[in-house]
């Protein structure tokens, strides 16, 4: 019996650009390489940026340090459902730190920038080598030079690291999806399951990429290859398995964190991401976008595109359809996880997205003159994100260690100190180390990761801000201060903070910000019916460009009144 034959990988069928070998073509090439490289080179600039001034670690990243530097492996586990990664993440944070130390904020900025300039790296090797383009350019910009992108692609979180490996996977399955062999299958298959080990949510964006693959494959009746994808796909989702139980876990306290807001926050927080070098850059990713669709259809139709070979209509289909269902599954696991988001949710949706619309458009590269616009647009967005986009990557990432080091200085050992948010105990846990006594609003037994948990039990407590008010009181009738770190409420005469009932709330249920907005609405009621505010309280500033999300001063209290 015969044996059967064994696929080999598919010949490199794509045509070389028109003109390459003229004068003109040469110039053009050499053109395009040298503005690539010069916007990889400003790419690079502004990850040297965020490294620069970053600074400290801010709440999420001292949790994800905290969780990566618990005992062993066995605690990092118990507690993944207090943090929003698998362990792969913290596998690479706790070997980082174990030959640079926990404390050293320099260092851990350093893997930050190496995260950053990889997926750099990553990027030219995913068009040159596999995508089988010339180099990349429009993704580049839309990638290297966004900002927001840029700067929590290089925190201590795991934004960075599953944006370069969902890229890594991308150009991987392309490469099964056209000719596989041994390594080109293990080598996709790794890739896909470190990039949903490293981000929960890639596993919705590799499904665009695994059914896209499929639907080429198909296409050409290639049923092994096909096959071959969706065993990529199967098994990077057979390997989150085990995560059943942290989301076992934090589903008896999950429903704290929120309400689903509806389509125009999740629009609106996603295109705070793509328009953070400046509006304009919201109207360009769109109109790329629908023009890469377009080149998607146009590239199926052999009269519409004569010019372009089977590969290139191929990569045209397999880029197009991995653009519009990203999108679509990543919408969805928007509204299943039915609470708010920030930017950083869409770090990997963003960077898909620009590799797919830039490898759709390129399909088309045969021409000089669709060189020549590819070429223009990126210079011309280029230019525009240098302009507005250098400032937000002078932002510092937290306040709360300029405070913490002055409270080291300043406060008696008598004192107390109060960090109006439980969450910024985080980080004055990892810089306050001094005398003073200090706590949370509420109490919060400890402060290492973000125990929602401790919320939830917080909120089903009548007064759960009482142990505070006896602090405050004890610490002002003998004649010491009380530091405020953040500032608390204070209300016209007449006036008083709500009491609000147990949860669930009519209309809110359990979301937890009404009550997390009551706790130090009531301390500072508690404060200003005791002092004499105009007299009693000093408000000290710290920082000039910080970034709104750990931006807080310190107030001092002093003096007390019956």
């Amino acid at each position: 019996m015969a044996r059967p034959r064994r696929e080999k990988p598919a010949p490199h069928q794509a045509k070389a650009p028109l003109g390459a070998n003229t004068a003109f073509g040469t110039a053009l090439g050499r053109a395009e390489l040298t503005v690539a490289l010069l916007i990889t080179a400003l790419a690079a600039v502004f990850h040297v940026a965020v490294f620069q001034h970053a600074g400290p670690l801010w709440r999420d990243e001292v949790n994800s340090i905290n969780m990566a530097r618990m005992p062993s492996l066995a605690d990092i586990w118990n507690n993944l459902q207090f943090d929003s990664f698998p362990m792969v993440w913290f596998l690479i944070l706790r070997a980082w730190t174990a030959v640079t130390g926990p404390a050293n904020d320099t260092a851990l900025r350093l893997l930050g920038l190496v995260v950053g300039l990889g997926l750099l790296g990553v990027l030219w090797l995913c068009f040159r080598r596999w995508l089988k383009l010339s180099l990349p350019l429009v993704a580049l910009v839309l990638i290297g030079l966004n900002p927001a992108t840029v700067r929590w692609g290089d925190s201590l979180r795991a934004w960075g690291f599953g944006s370069l490996t969902l890229v890594l996977a991308a150009g991987l399955l392309w490469q099964v999806a056209q000719g596989p062999t041994k390594w080109r299958v293990v080598l996709a298959a790794l890739a896909a399951i470190l990039a949903v080990q490293t981000l929960y949510h890639n596993a919705f964006l590799l499904f665009a990429l695994g059914a896209a693959g499929m639907v080429v494959a198909a296409r050409r009746r290639l049923w092994r290859r096909a096959g071959l994808v969706a065993a990529i796909g199967l098994a990077a989702a057979l390997s989150l398995l085990p995560y059943s139980i942290p989301v076992t876990r934090a589903a008896k306290w999950n429903m704290i964190l929120g309400i689903a807001p509806g389509f125009a926050h999740y629009w609106s927080v996603f295109a705070a991401l793509l328009g953070s070098a400046g509006s304009f850059m919201i109207t360009a990713w769109v109109a790329l976008m629908i023009v890469a669709v377009i080149a998607t259809v146009v590239a199926q139709w052999p009269r519409l595109s004569p010019g372009l070979s089977n590969e290139r209509r191929d990569l045209a289909l397999f880029a197009g359809l991995t653009l519009v269902i990203g999108l679509a599954s990543y919408a969805a696991f928007i509204r299943v996880l039915n609470y708010g988001t920030n930017p950083w949710y869409y770090v990997a949706l963003a960077v898909l997205a620009a590799v797919a619309l830039e490898a759709a458009l390129g399909a088309f590269l045969v021409a000089p003159w669709l060189r020549i616009a590819r070429l223009a647009v990126a210079a011309v967005l280029a230019a525009a994100c240098l302009n507005g986009g250098w400032n937000e990557l002078q932002t510092r990432q937290t306040n709360i260690d300029m405070i913490a080091a002055d409270l080291q200085s300043t406060a008696d050992k008598n004192d107390l100190i109060l960090v109006s948010s439980w969450s910024s105990g985080l980080t004055f846990d990892r810089y306050y180390h001094g005398a003073t006594p200090w706590t949370t609003i509420p109490p919060f037994p400890e402060n290492k990761v973000h125990r929602s948990d401790l919320v939830k039990e917080f909120m089903m407590q009548r007064e759960a801000v009482r142990p505070n008010l006896a602090a405050i009181e004890k610490t002002l009738r003998s004649g010491h201060r009380v530091w405020l770190v953040g500032v608390l409420p204070y209300f016209q005469p007449g006036q008083h903070p709500s009491d609000l009932p147990l949860p669930p709330l009519p209309g809110s249920g359990w979301f937890a910000p009404p009550y997390e907005a009551m706790w130090p609405a009531q301390v500072g009621y508690f404060l200003q019916t005791h002092i004499n505010f105009n007299r009693d309280v000093q408000v000290k500033q710290f920082g000039e460009q910080i970034s709104p999300y750990e931006n807080t001063v310190l107030e001092v209290v002093q003096n007390w009144h019956d």
